[in-house]
């Protein structure tokens, strides 16, 4: 597969409500407290106000899984997203969309264009620096072809500032 890959940051001044500005904390390193902070998400198939799927389900170690909001007073801050298609046709470029939907809105944060194989199987696993996302938000995500076979988020809580 051919990749090529878009990473939009989405416009602090048009999600200010959503998004926590690290500029501020530049200098800090953020990571995990403990191994009950870290999380991985997934969907229910539930939608988000654009029709994307809304990533609500906390994907537990031993397979289970629950019911997820960010806690008030938290963020989610996200470090890798995995994602793929099949059914997409041979040979035609996969959009894959995560977005962050909230008061103000809804804005993209990660845009990613995979190829699809000769089975119309498209995807990727992501890995970036980290984006927080505040509690009045929701992690919202599309591909713009093909049938979604595998969607997850990963990343930890930590204290929001």
């Amino acid at each position: 597969m051919k990749l090529r890959l878009y990473i939009v940051v989405a416009a602090l001044a048009a999600m200010g409500t959503q998004l926590v500005s690290t500029s501020a904390h530049a200098a800090a390193v953020v990571a995990p407290s403990k191994p009950s902070t870290i999380v991985t998400l997934g969907s229910t198939g539930s939608t988000c106000i654009s029709g994307f799927h809304k990533l609500n389900q906390r994907l537990q170690s031993d397979g289970s899984s629950a019911a997820f909001t960010i806690p008030t007073g938290m963020v989610l801050v996200v470090e890798r997203i995995d994602w793929a298609v099949s059914g997409a046709g041979a040979d035609t470029l996969v959009l894959s969309e995560l977005d962050i939907e909230g008061i103000g809105g809804s804005s993209p944060v990660l845009r990613d264009y995979a190829e699809s194989n000769s089975a119309g199987a498209a995807g990727h696993s992501i890995t970036f620096s980290g984006v927080p996302v505040k509690s009045v938000a929701n992690l919202c995500w599309a591909a713009s072809s093909g049938t979604p076979t595998t969607f997850s988020v990963h990343g930890f809580l930590a204290k929001d500032n």
